[in-house]
Parts: C-alpha cells; sequence; structure tokens
C-alpha cells in the first residue's frame, strides 16, 4: 500500500505543480479571447513550418545518441534510435524525466542494447547538454543583461528585493518551482542509490559515459549537438511569426525567452506547463507584449507543441517489427540509402559489413542492379577490393564510388550492394535530364540589408561538359553598384573549370551610395565560347533608419521659475533613407517633475523631413536654485535618440523681493540703533 501511494504521488505531484502555477498564471485571463485567436489570429503555415523543426531536433538526436553507442559495440537501428526519444518526450508527458529511462528500455527490448550502458550514454547527452545550454545562457545573459535584471527585479527573484517578497505572487511561483526541483534531485539521488546496489550496473552505466571518448566522427557529433539545439531555438522563435502581436520580436528577445523557456522545463511538470509559461510571459512583457497577449502566445505555442509530442509518441515503430527482430549473421549498414543527385556527381557511400555470427566469415562483395555506362569503385584500406573478411562480432568498413554519367535521363534508379547473402538496396535519383552544359546555381539567391551594407553571395559553377573551360566572368548592376568575383576567394574576372568539375565563386555587391529603398535584381553570367551560364542575384535594401533630435535654433538649454511650468520647442528630423513609424517620445527627468509632450507620438516621418513637437516642462515646486538635466527620448522599434537639457531653476520673483525688503529692514534697524545709541 505504501509503495502504491508514493507511486501515485510521483505521478500527482508533478500533475499538482503544474496545475498551480497555471491557476495562478492563468486565474484572471480571458480564455475566449485565446479561442478566437487560435480560430482565426495564428498563421498556421508559420506554424507549422516550427513544428518541423521540433521533429527535426529529435530526429538529430536519435542520430546523435546511436553514435554514442557504438563504442560500446552495440549498433542498433537508426529508426529505433529516433522512436526511442520521441517515445521518451512523450512518456515525459506523464510522468517528468522518466523518459529518459524509457527509451533505454525501448533499445533493450528491440535491439539487445544493454540497459545499463544505454542509460550511461543518456547520461552523457545530459551533461553535454547542460553544457550547451549553460554557454548559450551565459551569451545571451551579456547580450541582453537588462532584460534579465528587469526579469529578476519584477519576479521576486533579485536579491535586494527581499523585503518585497512575502506580498509577490510571482515569487511564491519560483519558490515552487525550486521546491519541484529539489523533489526531482532527491528521486534522482534515490535512483542512483537503487543502482548502486544492484551488482555491476554502475560499472556498465560508466562504461555507457565513458563512450564518448571513444566515438568516431567527433565533428559530426559536434554537428549533431549544434543541430539540435538550433532546431529547438527555430521551433520556438518561428511562433513569433505565427501571432501579430509577436511578429516584431527579434532574435534576441526570443533567445532570452528561449533560455528562461530551457531553464523553467527543469521544473518536474508534464512539459514544462506552468514553469514554461510563468517565464516567457514574464519575458515577452518585458519586451513590450501585454498580459494577455503573452499568455495567449504562451498556452497556444504551448499546447500545440505538446499535441506535437503525443502525436510522434503513438506513432507506429515501422521499423522494429518482428521480421527485423531475428538476428542475421551478416549484415550490410549505411546510413544513406537514397541520394538524389545531378548529371555526373560522384556519390561516396560509406558501407559496413557486419559479422553477427561466431566464426570468422569471408564474404564476396559486388552490385547487382547498376546501369552498365555508371562506374564504380570499392575500396577498403586503400585497396580496390571484392572480398572482405570480418572477425565475429565485428565489423569492416569498406567505400563504395558510383559516377553517375554526365549523359542520362531524369529518373529514380536502384541497384543492390551484396555480400554473400547480405543484400543493401541503394537508390539514386537524378534529379535533371542530363545535358553538356554549363550551370550557374547558388543556395540564396537573395539577400536583404540596409544601403551601407555589403553582400556577399556564395555561388557555384559547374562545368557539364566534357572540355575545360575558361569562363568570362561579369555582371549587369544598376548605375554606380560594384560587384566583385572571387574564384576559390580569389578576385579575378574569369575562372577556368576542368570538364564536369565545379567551383566555388564569392560575389561580393556593393550598393551605390545613397540607394533608395527597393528591390534590385543583378544577373551575372559566366561566358565561353561555347557555352554559358547565367545566374539573377536579388539585393532588397531597406534603407538606413537614421534620427537627429534638437531644437529650431540647436540650444539645449534653458531656464524655469521652480514650480512653473515652461514650454520647449523640439525637432524630429528623419536623417535616414527609410521611413520611421511610431516614434515614441519619453523622457527622464527629476524627481517630482513632470513632463507631456503635445503631440505624444508621431505616426510616421518619411526621410529628410521634419516634425515639430513641443515638450511641457512643470519644475518642482521644491525645486532648489541650480541646475538640472532633463533626458528626452525619441524611440522607434528600430532606432533611437535623445537629446539632454540643461535647465536652470530660478527662485520665484516674490521670494526675490523679500529677500530685498528684509535686507532693506534690516539695515534701517541697524541704522536706527546707531542714531540712538551710537554717541553715548
Amino acid at each position: 500500500m505504501k509503495k502504491l501511494i508514493k507511486k501515485a504521488l510521483k505521478l500527482i505531484l508533478p500533475l499538482v505543480l503544474g496545475g498551480f502555477i497555471l491557476y495562478w498564471v492563468y486565474r484572471d485571463f480571458d480564455f475566449a479571447k485565446a479561442g478566437d485567436v487560435l480560430r482565426h489570429g495564428v498563421n498556421w503555415w508559420w506554424m507549422l513550418f516550427s513544428l518541423a523543426f521540433g521533429v527535426f531536433s529529435h530526429v538529430f538526436r536519435g542520430w546523435r545518441w546511436k553514435q554514442t553507442l557504438e563504442p560500446l559495440g552495440v549498433f542498433p537501428k537508426t529508426s529505433d534510435c529516433v522512436n526511442a526519444i520521441f517515445i521518451s518526450y512523450a512518456t515525459n508527458l506523464i510522468l517528468p524525466r522518466v523518459g529518459e529511462v524509457s527509451r533505454c528500455g525501448v533499445l533493450a527490448k528491440y535491439d539487445d542494447v544493454s540497459f545499463a550502458k544505454s542509460l550511461g550514454t543518456v547520461v552523457t547527452e545530459r551533461l553535454i547538454d547542460t553544457i550547451c545550454i549553460v554557454f548559450i545562457a551565459g551569451i545571451t545573459f551579456l547580450l541582453q543583461m537588462p532584460v534579465f535584471l528587469t526579469f529578476f527585479e519584477e519576479t521576486g527573484t533579485k536579491i535586494p528585493s527581499i523585503v518585497h517578497l512575502l506580498t509577490s505572487v510571482w515569487f511564491y511561483i519560483v519558490l515552487f518551482c525550486i521546491i519541484g526541483v529539489i523533489v526531482l534531485l532527491y528521486y534522482l539521488m534515490r535512483a542512483l542509490s537503487f543502482f548502486e546496489k544492484v551488482k555491476g550496473v554502475v560499472l556498465n552505466v560508466w562504461e555507457g559515459v565513458m563512450s564518448l571518448k571513444n566515438v568516431k566522427n567527433i565533428p559530426l557529433f559536434i554537428l549533431y549537438t549544434i543541430l539540435i539545439w538550433v532546431c529547438y531555438f527555430f521551433h520556438f522563435y518561428l511562433t513569433f511569426y505565427c501571432f501579430d502581436f509577436t511578429v516584431h520580436l527579434g532574435i534576441l528577445a526570443a533567445l532570452v525567452m528561449f533560455v528562461g523557456g530551457t531553464f523553467a522545463v527543469i521544473v518536474p511538470t508534464p512539459n514544462g506547463a506552468g514553469p514554461w509559461h510563468f517565464a516567457v510571459i514574464s519575458m515577452m512583457m518585458l519586451y513590450g507584449v501585454n498580459a494577455t497577449d503573452a499568455g495567449i502566445f504562451a498556452l497556444i505555442v504551448h499546447g500545440i507543441q505538446t499535441f506535437l509530442v503525443v502525436l510522434l509518441g503513438i506513432l507506429p515503430v515501422n521499423n522494429t517489427q518482428a521480421s527485423d527482430s531475428v538476428l542475421k549473421n551478416v549484415v550490410l549498414y549505411s546510413p544513406y540509402t537514397k541520394i538524389m543527385v545531378s548529371p555526373g556527381e560522384s556519390i561516396d557511400y560509406s558501407i559496413d559489413l557486419i559479422n553477427n555470427g561466431d566464426e570468422i566469415t569471408n564474404e564476396n562483395i559486388s552490385l547487382s542492379g547498376l546501369p552498365s555506362n555508371w562506374k564504380y569503385d570499392i575500396k577498403s584500406g586503400g585497396w580496390n577490393i571484392r572480398q572482405l573478411a570480418v572477425l565475429p562480432n565485428e565489423k569492416k568498413n569498406f567505400n563504395l564510388t558510383v559516377n553517375v554519367p554526365l549523359k542520362i535521363n531524369r529518373g529514380s534508379y536502384n541497384f543492390f550492394v551484396l555480400a554473400g547473402e547480405a543484400k543493401l538496396p541503394l537508390s539514386v535519383i537524378v534529379s535533371q535530364q542530363g545535358t553538356y552544359q554549363s550551370e550557374f546555381t547558388t543556395d540564396q539567391p537573395n539577400m536583404q540589408g540596409n544601403s551601407k551594407s555589403n553582400f556577399n553571395f556564395s555561388t557555384t559553377l559547374k562545368n557539364q561538359t566534357a572540355d575545360q573551360q575558361l569562363y568570362a566572368l561579369m555582371a549587369d548592376a544598376p548605375r554606380g553598384w560594384n560587384v566583385v568575383f572571387k574564384p576559390n576567394y580569389k578576385q579575378a574576372t574569369s575562372a577556368q573549370i576542368e570538364a564536369n568539375a565545379s567551383q566555388n565563386i564569392a560575389v561580393e555587391i556593393t550598393p551605390a551610395a545613397n540607394v533608395e529603398a527597393g528591390s534590385y535584381k543583378i544577373p551575372i553570367r559566366a561566358v565561353t565560347k561555347s557555352t554559358s551560364a547565367e545566374l539573377t542575384l536579388e539585393v532588397a535594401i531597406t534603407g538606413t533608419f537614421q534620427m537627429e533630435l534638437t531644437t529650431p535654433q540647436g540650444l539645449l538649454s534653458s531656464d524655469i521659475t521652480a514650480g512653473d511650468t515652461k514650454r520647449i520647442e523640439l525637432e524630429i528630423v528623419n536623417t535616414g533613407s527609410s521611413i520611421l513609424k511610431d516614434i515614441q517620445l519619453t523622457s527622464r527627468k527629476p524627481s517630482d517633475w513632470e513632463v507631456s509632450f503635445e503631440p505624444s507620438k508621431i505616426e510616421s516621418l518619411k526621410a529628410g523631413a521634419t516634425a515639430n513637437v513641443t515638450a511641457i516642462l512643470k519644475a518642482s515646486s521644491k525645486a532648489l536654485p541650480g541646475d538640472y538635466v532633463v533626458t528626452i527620448d525619441a524611440k522607434t522599434p528600430e532606432i533611437n535618440t535623445n537629446a539632454q537639457f540643461r535647465i536652470a531653476v530660478k527662485t520665484p520673483l516674490v521670494w526675490g523681493w523679500m529677500g530685498a525688503l528684509i535686507i532693506v529692514i534690516t539695515i534701517g534697524g541697524v541704522y536706527y540703533l546707531f542714531r540712538k545709541y551710537g554717541r553715548r
């Protein structure tokens, strides 16, 4: 009965904790408005785009996990590793942090992988992820330190505000989150103490942890790690474009909220529900989003992303069927079984011959079904081979190079790599009709920036002919623009390329001075006597955002009498090349002073135009004579500027007259006394 109660508490407490925090965050929330936004205010194309990054983050994590398992002498199917990741995240919705254990169980069931060893690799992964998020958080904190300090202050977590903690609802939310993390650590320590009691398990876990130092392809492991966190970030950041009230938030704001949300999900609640909402809403409000809109964003985004986790977790595990559970003595493996290429390209396959038997195997390596005009090589250890011997429970790697002919029809071509009874199906998709011509391509044909930017395009020029070609490089750019070609990153006006080869050509485009905002197309060409290729690049000039705040006379000083009002004429000049919109006027003033503006906001200001604004200053009636500084700020979403005014405070005239009267009376009194008593 006691064990049953403990299990029930482990299941119920995270739900209660998450529910409590959600209640406090959404206790006065307008759910009807959230429903209306969900039906009519969500850009679902951007939402689907963001969800794709969520899926790929799990896929990359599964691929990386497979890498850490291979040094242990186990080779689970890639699909099983990915599906195990899907299942683990879905399991965490039921019981937080149990998913890390569940994915080890999946591989133990379907691929006969040691549970303890795979658990060790999971520990290694989490240590690496911890280092990554601490690094990201550190960089983000340095870039956006004022935002974090404001967040700590407003949520009651800043040390100087301890005296106000008992009156802060946000503090209690943070407190419950900390308590939740402490409870989680307690159960983790209990779990570790349990493992220590099991003979040999701790050693296996440690072996899994140390598997990282034996990972064969460290650069690929690092790449997977980077891709995981890039996908995590874009999974969150792209949701900004789903709503009108968040589309203006920049990438730094997204980074701040991403870090805050990542730390928030440490609290053991289902998928971080509650703490994640609290962190995201609080930080989003610091960037000017009102509480209702921030709450709608957190509610909808978290709900849809949670649905994605559930959906991925319940998908059928197609690659773990009974037909694959039968262990084959000889297995051929390559991660890339279907590849899309262009005519004339070469494909390099890395293939493993795995011997799961108890005896040495010596297998003939051959290809079946490859078109007769395709050329190929099979190499291992620098030698051309046709046979390969493998020790029991070992694997040998060999490389297969397949050359796709230039003259070939578009379509799909299927063939097999054979090693004894083992068969590896491979598929090559030729993406276009083969021709003897040149091709100019780029992965990014358009760029955006202001008029002072330099635009650097990376292009590839392919010589798909049978002869060496010397290409003349030229561009048809607008007047005043400059285009520079850099074959292999060296400035030149021509490029020599061997037959059926390609060369990287960097193209640097510099706009003309004072170019107007707009979109400009720049055709570039590579020309020889027998062939040519053309590519159109596009540059979008957003213009420059510059603004000046001054007075008609250029004077930044004035005077005022204590308690009186002063009107100061201001001029806001758009000195950039782009229109300025939503210019907000604010002030930083001495205590008890009042500053207002007529008008309080400028809706738009064209390039080169000037807007007149009157600042109305009211000095404090208690202001002592002296110089005071009033700073006036003009801000837009793109730029801000300010002007500091030195205001000299004078004593009211009545006090001056009273002072003079007192002096006169004093002098008269002294004179009277002197006349009356001075000669006695």
